[in-house]
Formats: structure tokens, C-alpha cells, sequence
């Protein structure tokens, strides 16, 4: 299911879709991640870090120019892989928030920073109007 307006559109999921979505992606559940950790212990914590320490996460959306004023604390980075994207925004798809997962799914969370001007506090309802 999905939702539109002038200001942008998010894809919604109910949770089967979700765990489907999850699952098309290649994603592993929270719940999976647990219990590999109770019967690995830390050699997969170890593995972990190696695989994800093979390529330095993307922040290019964080510093392009135009998304500078958008940004609270210029050393609060953004990842470009986790990033919450307002879809049909006009003029910038950017605002410092990301997805998080949480133990039930996948994305479950958006963790974003405080408005602090007229353009991020619009940006905020943006947010929760169409994100969640």
C-alpha cells in the first residue's frame, strides 16, 4: 500500500510485505542476527566487522552543498545506505534522519535530529506525516 500527496509519497508495508521486502533484499531478520550471535559467540561479531570494514559506508548525500544548511551537527554523519528518503519532494529528496531496524523488522525506527530552523521543522512534519 502506498500514499501520496502533494509534498512526497512512502511506500507502506503491512507486516507480511515487510518480511517479504526483507527477505527480497537479502536482509536478515533482527530475531536470525540474535541467535547467531547465542551460537557463533564472537567469531561472528568478528566476521561482521571484517565485511562491513571491506567498504567505508557513503555519506554523499550528507555533504552535497545544497543539503549543508539541513544538518544540525556538521560531525553527525549520514550514511547514504540508511538514509530516509522523502520521495517526490520538490527540490530535495534530503532530510538527517535514518532507518533503524528494529527487533520485530526491518526499518522498524527512523531515528532523525531535532528541527532547528523553518526549512528542517517543515521537513520534520515531512517526516511523520509520510514516513510513518
Amino acid at each position: 500500500m502506498s500514499r501520496d500527496s502533494a509534498e512526497g509519497s512512502v511506500q507502506q508495508y503491512d507486516d507480511e510485505e515487510c518480511d517479504k521486502a526483507t527477505n527480497d533484499k537479502q536482509g536478515v531478520a533482527p530475531a536470525d542476527i540474535l541467535q547467531e550471535i547465542v551460537d557463533r559467540k564472537e567469531s561472528v561479531v568478528v566476521e561482521w566487522y571484517d565485511q562491513t570494514n571491506k567498504e567505508p559506508p557513503r555519506v554523499d548525500a550528507f555533504l552535497e552543498p545544497n543539503n549543508a544548511s539541513k544538518n544540525r551537527f556538521k560531525g553527525v554523519l549520514l550514511y547514504d545506505k540508511s538514509r530516509v528518503t522523502i520521495k517526490g519532494q520538490k527540490g530535495s529528496d534530503y532530510y538527517h534522519a535514518s532507518l533503524v531496524d528494529s527487533l520485530e523488522k526491518k526499518d522498524g525506527y527512523i531515528l532523525a535530529q531535532a528541527p532547528f530552523s523553518e526549512e528542517t521543522e517543515a521537513g520534520t512534519y515531512i517526516l511523520y506525516t509520510f514516513c510513518l
